[in-house]
Parts: C-alpha cells; structure tokens; sequence
C-alpha cells in the first residue's frame, strides 16, 4: 500500500496536466487517475494569460480543466451529456477532464496552485470551495452575459442565495434530485400488502411497513428504510451548525421533530437495520433485496434499479410520491443538486462561465438530462413531461409520482457541517436501538459535536 504523504500527494497533484490522453468523441473509463482531453480543437492546445472578464471571451483556442468533486457525475457523463453540444457552441474550446488519484484530496489540489478552471459540485461540495476560496461571484458574469436566472427553478434560486452572506452566487446549477418513494412489489404480494398510493403522509407509509416487517425462514424483511439521523433531518431543512458561534445546533427545538420520525420509523419490531447499513438505503434496496419500502433520491435510485435490469437482474419495483408532513404538505426533502463552480484563478473565467450557463440554460442539455432522468434545473414543465424516457428501467412506472411533491430550500450549509453530522450518528444510533433517550442522544450530540468544530480552528 502506498502512503500519501503531503510531499506525495503534491507531486501526484503537479502530474495531472501531464497526464492527458487524446479522445474523440468517446468517454472515458470512470474513476482513473488519468485526465482526458474532449471535444473542440484536435490537439487541445490552451492559450495563456490573464485571467479573462465575462466581456472578453476568446474565440481562439482554449483548453478548459473541468474536475468533478461531485460523486456520482464523472468523465463519461460530460462526455456522454454534454460534449456533443458543447462542440457546437463552443468549436475553439476543449476540455482537460480531471480524476485524480486516490487520496488527493481537492485540499491538496488547491495547495498546489493548479486549480481547476471548472468544478462539478453540490450542495455539500460549495461550501467546502468557498472556505478554500475556490469560488469566482458569478453576479458580474450573469449580469454580462445577460442570463435570466428566473429561468431556473425558484428554489434553485433561493437555495443558492443561502451560500453567501454578501449576496455572491457562487455556482452555477445545472441539475436538481427530486424525490419519492419506491418499493418492492415482490415482498409486498408475498405478505397480500396492498401497494402504497399518491399522497401518502409519513403515518401511512409507517402504517404499510408495519405490516412489511418481520422475518421469514431466517431473511429479515425490513418495511421501510429512510436513512439515519442526518438523512431525516433533511425531511426538515435543519441547520447543524452556526458559523458565527462555532457551535452546533443539535439543541434546537426542531431537531425534537427528527427524532419523533426517527422512533416512529426505526422502533417498529425488527425494522432497525445493522448500524453499517442504516445509511445505505439504496444499497440494501437493490442489492439486499429485503426492503420494501425506501422514500429517498430518484437519480441514485434509478441508475441502480437500471444497472440490475441491464444485468438481466431486475427488480418488481414502482414508484410513489414522498410522502409528506400534514404541517408541511407537499415537500420532500432538502434541495440537493449538481453545479459547475467558476475558480476565481482561471485565466478562462468567461469561457469557463459561459460553458456553465450553457449546461444550466440551454434547451438540447437540459432535455438529454431530463431524458436521462435527472431533474432539469430549467422549470419549464415540459422537463417532466420527459423525465426518464431514456431510461428503459422507467418505462411503464408512476413517474408523474416523482413531480407530485417538491423540495424544501436547502439549510445553510457550512464548513462544520459535515464535522456536526458525524457526531449525530451514533447518538442517533443508540436513541432508535433503545439504549439511551432523546435528551441524552442530542447532549452526547451536541458535546462531541461542539469539540469537533473547535479542533477545526
């Protein structure tokens, strides 16, 4: 086994431009350690100078270092989604597509110097850039280039002013999760349980997996799977931590609500997972088979049911909508999405912009995505219409359900999220296994949680 040191890693990093292979007009393999060049000019060649404004984009050559810190959205994805259009758009710009090698970290990349001109990044990935002051304000370039952001879903909008105090928008998004609920059809005909309807409140949905739960001839079925405690707390739009106190927020009155959903769901008889899987609802949905019921990400979801019915091992599954709060009908789940951010060192920041717009704003990418079955960051209704249609895994589902109900705005998410969250999970753990109460859980919780953030400083 290799030990990355920080020596290590920096040169790992400093080899990445070297690194390249030539492609045309096919993706790479997923998860290399290679960069790959793709699309505009044959020989990639990048101009140098000054970092550009959004008023002075070159029609000369450009090379762009696009790196996705994002999982779940790699090389062949850009290559297969957006680089046919790309070509068009923009022929005098090419694309140095990063992967780096395991155990470099986007710390170490930034250390380095050689950042990456454009980022693939979500909504727990943006706040970790701008503490690394990777992100360029976008407002200058949107203004220039005369983007009309009320195109783009609202709560796209709204969300992405909650990443800045000064009012900075910080990313660009070109996609957005939609939520519902799927279940295994098999397990319930095997117990005569009739299947879950549109509008489900989370009482309802709890009531069927009651009757789901139990264990037969040594399987252990489980009637519903959502997640652990940092997972339902975005039922909620909770924040974890405040930047300002340095302190977490697990003593907030609404995180009593969390655990209220958590008891209701994880204290039905034999439903409480291993603590190894109590986070993999997707894993344990298509792999373990034994779950009937899993409300949680659509794309996740469908790229695997996918997979298994390419593999001739397809799941009896269909879809209903998420269910819902009867104080909150009609939302999910927090806002989760896929970004590109601007770095503020690219000497290409207006091309780099504008090929973000582009995958944002523009009608051919935003239908290869919605047809690909993700959720279209543009909220012409037409996108619905088409989710999926790509997708042979959907043919013949309750598609509509996944429309039915809507995203809250993300929380505000900061640096000490992530460090919060740990914390939570096995105080969270231990509440729904019955070995400690609530109040003991969020101050075991909160206690750890709060050292955690003062190591950060």
């Amino acid at each position: 086994m290799i030990r990355w040191n920080k020596t290590a890693k920096m040169a790992a990093v400093g080899c990445l431009s070297a690194a390249m292979i030539a492609i045309a007009g096919c993706g790479g393999a997923a998860g290399t350690s290679a960069s790959k060049t793709a699309g505009g000019t044959a020989d990639g060649t990048a101009v140098q100078g000054e970092p550009q404004s959004a008023a002075t984009a070159s029609k000369e050559p450009v090379q762009l270092k696009v790196y996705f810190f994002q999982p779940g959205f790699v090389d062949t994805d850009f290559n297969e989604k957006f680089i046919p259009y790309l070509n068009k758009k923009f022929p005098n710009i090419t694309y140095e597509l990063v992967n780096t090698q395991k155990g470099v970290s986007i710390e170490d990349i930034v250390a380095s110097g050689d950042i990456p001109d454009l980022i693939e990044a979500g909504e727990k990935e943006v706040p970790k850039l701008s503490v690394l002051g990777v992100p360029e304000d976008l407002n200058n370039l949107i203004k220039q280039n005369k983007i009309d952001m009320n195109q783009l879903q609202p709560v796209l909008n709204s969300s992405l002013k909650k990443y800045s105090d000064k009012g900075e928008s910080l990313a660009m998004m070109f996609a957005m999760q939609n939520f519902a609920t799927f279940y295994n059809k098999d397990i319930f005909d095997k117990f005569g349980v009739p299947y879950p309807k549109d509008g489900m409140s989370w009482e309802e949905l709890v009531g069927l997996a009651r009757r789901l739960t139990r264990e037969v001839d040594g399987q252990q079925y489980y009637g519903i799977q959502a997640g652990n405690g940092s997972a339902l707390a975005q039922k909620f739009g909770l924040d974890t931590a405040d930047v300002k106190t340095k302190k977490a927020l697990f003593n907030n009155p609404g995180w009593h609500k969390v655990y209220e959903l958590g008891k209701l769901l994880y204290t039905i008889p034999g439903n409480l997972p291993p603590k190894g899987k109590f986070n993999s609802v997707t894993g344990i949905f298509t792999k373990d088979r034994n779950v009937a019921i899993a409300p949680y990400y659509t794309d996740g979801f469908i790229n695997n049911l996918q997979m298994l019915l390419d593999q001739g091992k397809p799941i009896n599954y269909d879809i209903s909508t998420h269910p819902t709060f009867p104080d909150n009908p009609g939302h999910s789940h927090e806002l989760s999405f896929r970004s590109f951010v601007v770095s503020k060192t690219s000497k290409h920041k207006a091309e780099a912009f504008q090929v973000a717009a582009y995958i944002a704003t523009s009608d051919e990418i935003q239908t290869q995505l919605s047809k690909d079955g993700y959720g279209a960051s543009l909220k012409d209704d037409k996108y619905k219409k088409m989710f999926g249609e790509n997708r042979t895994v959907l043919k013949g589902k309750n598609v509509a359900a996944i429309f039915k109900t809507s995203p809250l705005d993300i929380h505000h998410i900061n640096k000490y999220d992530d460090a919060a969250k740990k914390t939570l999970d096995q105080p969270f753990y231990d509440f729904v296994s019955g070995k400690i109460d609530e109040n003991t859980s969020l101050r075991l919780a909160q206690e750890a949680a709060d050292k955690a953030i003062a190591d950060m400083n």
